[in-house]
């Protein structure tokens, strides 16, 4: 299950930084963490970008529910 999570957050990465709306980091940083975590940053770039996020909540098994009024 981790490590499922992972390739997704590895395949979602390699998306934003091919996006020229996402900032280059310092140093050779990446948007995740060293063990594949997701950051802070990553969700910052991700959640930017509306139908990146939603794609990425439901790859990870989330689903969400809309209300509509």
């Amino acid at each position: 299950m981790v490590q499922r999570i992972q390739e997704i957050v590895a395949k979602y990465e390699d998306r934003l930084r091919q996006m020229q709306s996402v900032p280059r980091l310092s140093y050779g940083r990446r948007l995740v963490c060293t063990d594949g975590a997701p950051n802070g940053m990553f969700l910052t770039c991700l959640f930017c970008h509306h139908e990146l996020a939603i794609q990425f909540l439901e790859d990870v098994g989330l689903r969400l529910f809309f209300l509509v009024t």
